[in-house]
């Protein structure tokens, strides 16, 4: 009686210790796939005409771009220069074409790749 309740026990341990290996493998490869996806995805880089003119701005500086989003040539003003929580170099800016005065943000990928980032708005 005691052996076939140890038998039992081992048994039950075993398949707990199956369910749990095999729900970490799955969220790993969900995760996984999440960033895979995350990582391949189109990001709208700048023209690389800018890349330098960015890469030497500091805060209160005046940029002239010969290309851009928001128009070609157009002056921006970097309102900030700041490394972001996922470690890359951002410029917020503000742009100021003839009548439209909006912000916008650029960011450094890895391959110091300048593209366009979401502006938050406070």
């Amino acid at each position: 009686m005691l052996n076939a309740r140890i038998n039992f026990l081992h048994l039950l341990l075993l398949a707990s210790a199956a369910i749990l290996s095999s729900a970490c493998v799955s969220t790993n490869q969900h995760n996984q796939s999440i960033l895979a996806a995350d990582s391949i995805m189109p990001v709208p880089l700048l023209p690389v005409s800018s890349f330098d003119s960015l890469a030497m701005a500091n805060s209160g500086d005046l940029v002239q771009l010969v290309e851009s989003p928001w128009g070609s040539p157009i002056q921006v003003r970097v309102k900030d220069r700041y490394v972001s929580a996922s470690n890359r170099l951002c410029l917020a800016l503000q742009v100021a074409p003839d009548q439209l005065n909006q912000s916008a943000l650029v960011c450094q990928n890895e391959a110091r790749q300048w593209y366009q980032g979401r502006a938050l708005a406070f």
